[in-house]
């Protein structure tokens, strides 16, 4: 598959000068003594380790394992799915020798060596934050030693420092990747988009949409975090491709909750026929829908969070509530922004849009500038992971430093002060049941 990939991209076209790779974080595979992989890869989604990151949390101290690391103890963790690994499937966990995540065994495969990048190593829960400004290329012995594992048994970790730019080997030439070009973990999916988006600065904000969504705010140089309260927010906190101190909110069901709501309200739509009906319908200021089909992460984190349906009348039909929709969806989104601006000390300076909804969905974008009258631009590019790993690879190796194509958004409507709020109030009350 990784051939296929290599072969459609490099044919008809010049040699690359180097390649990027980027990835989601937590999803990765054992390998056996001969770097092959045990078995398929285990899912930053699965949930699977709720009670090994439930007594990992009792046993280290969550509050002493986030400070370390910036990363809660979720069952999403990597140091909670090595535990999960060796109580559910032993003979798997005997073979394991290393252990890769998705864009390191892209870069093992390329160059015979397991590097991954600070950015991907600190969400697996087991690599300290000042491990990247520090140089440390080795993750925790302690924390690892709590699920049996090994610091050499994790890739080399490439740090804002000392960059590794291992080459390509000779057998991927016929595939049009000449031997030793530079091949670079570029690092976190998110990290590498708002790196991209040119948020790289104190005070800028990248709004991350796909499936889940991603708020991430670079923290100016004089913020002082209190770790707790990050955490209680089901927020982490990490460090940028740069070095940087940065904070990292997600959601779960952006792209998620309208293919949800597709599934479940309005089988007989396409996602761009929901768009198209949102666009069309007459406002009805006040009308959202919390958009929590399994719980909400982040913030004022909650399992027990649901669909609900707020300030609709019962003749209003499915082009409402589809514009409810997305009025939700910028909500959580201004929401989040809102809370790690107060846990920085400074509200956001700018936002930034990016992924496939960024580029193409209008009526959730102009949805989030009414919310978030700081977001003002949206990057162009469809795929702006792949092509900011690209784009930083080419910066590693000192040919590019830019940021990836924008356009401006149109000027934020004027907005209710009072609908964020009604918001807030809605998503955290405790007894709601879903009505939607």
């Amino acid at each position: 598959m990784l051939a296929d990939l290599i072969g459609s991209v490099t044919s008809g076209n010049p040699p690359p000068a180097a390649l990027g790779i980027a990835s989601m974080a937590e999803t990765g595979v054992p390998l056996d003594s001969s770097d092959q992989p045990l078995g398929g890869w285990i899912g930053w989604d699965g949930a699977h380790a709720r009670a090994q990151a439930a007594s990992l949390d009792a046993e280290l101290s969550g509050d002493m394992v986030f400070a370390l690391t910036g990363t809660r103890l979720s069952p999403k963790a990597p140091l909670a799915v090595w535990r999960w690994l060796a109580a559910t499937d032993p003979e798997r966990w005997q073979r394991l020798l290393r252990w890769a995540g998705v864009a390191d065994l892209a870069g093992l495969a390329l160059t015979g060596t397991l590097v991954t990048d600070h950015s991907l190593a600190g969400r697996t829960a087991a690599y300290r934050l000042d491990g990247a400004s520090t140089g440390a290329t080795n993750f925790d012995q302690d924390l690892l030693s709590a699920v049996g594992l090994r610091p050499d048994q994790l890739p080399t970790v490439s740090t804002p420092a000392e960059r590794l730019t291992p080459g390509s080997r000779p057998e991927w030439s016929d595939r049009g990747l000449p031997a030793g070009t530079p091949v670079v973990v570029a690092g976190h999916d998110h990290a590498v988009g708002a790196w991209a988006a040119g948020v790289r600065n104190g005070g800028q904000v990248a709004d991350s949409l796909g499936t889940a969504e991603a708020v991430y705010t670079v923290l100016p140089s004089a913020s002082t975090l209190v770790p707790e309260q990050v955490r209680e927010q089901g927020m982490s906190v990490v460090t940028t491709l740069e070095g940087a101190t940065a904070l990292l909110a997600g959601h779960p069901s952006a792209g998620a909750m309208v293919r949800w709501w597709l599934q479940n309200r309005t089988p007989f739509w396409t996602a761009e026929e929901l768009a198209a009906a949102a666009s069309e319908a007459k406002p009805s200021p006040g009308a959202f829908i919390t958009p929590y089909p399994h719980g909400r992460q982040s913030p004022s984190p909650d399992p027990a969070a649901r669909v609900t349906i707020h300030g609709l009348d019962p003749t209003d039909g499915d082009p409402e509530r589809a514009r409810a929709l997305f009025e939700g969806l910028a909500l959580q989104a201004a929401w989040m922004v809102r809370v790690q601006g107060e846990l920085a000390g400074q509200p956001a300076r700018s936002v930034v849009a990016l992924g496939g909804p960024a580029a193409s969905n209008q009526v959730w974008m102009h949805a989030k500038a009414r919310q978030l009258p700081s977001l003002r631009h949206a990057v162009s590019v469809r795929e702006p992971v792949a092509a900011g790993a690209a784009l930083f690879a080419l910066h590693t190796i000192g040919a590019a430093s830019g940021a990836l194509p924008m356009r401006d958004l149109p000027p934020a409507e004027p907005t209710d002060p009072g609908s964020l709020p009604r918001f807030i109030a809605a998503a955290t009350k405790t007894t709601e049941k879903e009505s939607a």
